[in-house]
């Protein structure tokens, strides 16, 4: 309830008097007092809000005075008391105004046997303002959070409500969204617009948030048209995307390793974990992570594994976890082989040599034999064969071989002069060149390869023969 009082001019009435309670009845004749002497009122208008209120009227007199109200037709104020004597206090009520309608009324207090005019106070209450002006966007709010804009008008205090935004009257929770200026305020003269924002924190979980609001007024009022309520949501968080691992073998033992990803929350921890395989079963070995604990959004980081165990099997695991939840990528596997110094070669060797690999083709005088040379060391290839060499019965001969590829060379070495009818030994030696030790060890750099051939015979008649085979 509001006071406003006049104590000035009661003040003044009440030197010129013994005491503003007294009665017109105790003057003597001939005692004319003035008009603010008789009645005087602490204010002459009164303005209303649209909730309604009361408001205390402060009266200084000398006389009785009495209370009406006119021009009240919707009887939208009232007053109380009616009657009273010398100093008092009535109390002027307005109901609330739900409608969009200003009403007004006067306030009469008139004094009881003074001839004076009645005093008068003017009533005003003005008509309710409540509407909204700008919904917010309805578009979803994405997980890192945001803003959304409502303008609105109100001449009555309001508040936003919370609703029920399901069939199941689930609530909410309202704790991760703020409101500017708040949940709650005064209104104001109804043309002034009122501006709210509604601010959403980052969503952190794999729920997406929903909340339904409404602007209301606070008061008990019933408006016929109040703002529909709306929807607010915001996207769920989401797990880190595009995460991948690439191997970039570099040497048998050692590997480069590339790990990429992007998230849009923060990134709490990634990295890859080595595990070796053996026996049916994975043993985690290491984990690799950046230098620096604070991850990137949107990582790209190299990783370098050195001396791994020599011929084994190893599988990598990429992972990446951020607010949301840890994401584990799709596994790579790689096979490690042995170390320059610790791989073991045949060397040279003439294939197959012990079943069939040399064919002889002989005629009366001449013999043609064939084989094919290799080398099983990398990475010198076709390079491994030195020298290929043949002997007859302890004579050299050179030969030119057909064609080679990488480490597999074709020979067709020819050999004339010989009798016919004629068993001959022979000996094939291939020497490899001299190996690098970083590039193996071999043990054979040297091979040889001893095997007999007897030329064809004469047989009498044959035109084919130089010399008739008489006999002895």
């Amino acid at each position: 309830m509001n006071k406003l009082t006049n104590i000035t001019i009661c003040f003044y009435a009440l030197l010129a008097f013994t005491g503003c309670d007294t009665a017109e009845d105790e003057f003597t004749v001939g005692d004319k007092p003035k008009e603010n002497e008789i009645l005087n009122l602490s204010l002459s208008q009164l303005s209303f809000k649209p909730e309604g209120e009361s408001f205390d009227i402060q009266i200084c007199s000398i006389a009785k005075w009495e209370v009406s109200m006119t021009n009240n037709n919707a009887g939208q104020f009232s007053v109380s008391p009616l009657f009273g004597k010398g100093t008092g206090t009535v109390t002027v009520t307005c109901r609330p105004n739900s409608t969009q309608n200003s009403y007004t009324a006067d306030l009469i207090v008139s004094p009881v046997n003074f001839e004076m005019e009645p005093v008068k106070v003017s009533l005003t209450q003005s008509n309710a303002t409540f509407f909204v002006e700008r919904t917010p966007s309805l578009e979803p709010v994405p997980e890192e959070g945001g803003s959304v804009i409502m303008t609105a008008y109100s001449s009555l205090n309001w508040e936003i409500a919370v609703l029920p935004h399901d069939a199941d009257g689930n609530i909410g929770d309202i704790s991760w969204l703020s409101v500017t200026p708040g949940l709650s305020g005064e209104g104001n003269d109804g043309n002034t617009p009122i501006e709210y924002r509604f601010s959403w924190s980052p969503n952190y979980t794999d729920k997406e948030r929903i909340i339904r609001l409404q602007m209301k007024p606070s008061t008990e009022m019933t408006l016929s048209n109040l703002p529909l309520p709306f929807i607010l949501t915001q996207d769920a968080g989401t797990l880190p995307q595009n995460l991948a691992c690439r191997i970039d073998p570099i040497g048998v033992v050692d590997a480069d390793l590339t790990l990429e990803y992007s998230s849009r929350s923060p990134v709490k921890d990634c990295g890859i974990k080595i595990y070796k395989v053996q026996a049916g079963s994975e043993i985690l070995i290491s984990t690799l992570r950046p230098d620096n604990n604070e991850y990137l959004k949107n990582g790209n980081y190299k990783f370098s594994l050195r001396n791994l165990d020599e011929n084994s099997y190893f599988k990598i695991v990429p992972f990446v976890e951020n607010e949301v939840g840890v994401y584990v990528g799709e596994f790579r596997e790689f096979l490690t082989g042995l170390k320059p110094e610790n791989m073991i070669y045949q060397g040279v060797f003439i294939v197959d040599a012990e079943n069939n690999g040399v064919s002889v083709v002989t005629d009366l005088n001449s013999a043609t034999i064939s084989f094919t040379v290799m080398s099983d060391v990398e990475p010198l290839g076709s390079d491994r064969i030195a020298t290929v060499t043949m002997s007859v019965n302890g004579k050299t001969i050179n030969g030119i071989p057909e064609y080679s590829d990488a480490g597999n060379w074709k020979y067709a070495l020819k050999v004339d002069g010989l009798d016919p009818n004629h068993e001959y030994e022979y000996e094939i030696m291939v020497k490899g060149m001299t190996l690098p030790p970083e590039y193996g060890k071999v043990e054979n750099n040297i091979t040889t390869y001893t095997g007999k051939f007897k030329t064809k015979g004469m047989t009498p008649g044959n035109i084919d023969n130089n010399i008739p085979n008489v006999g002895a």
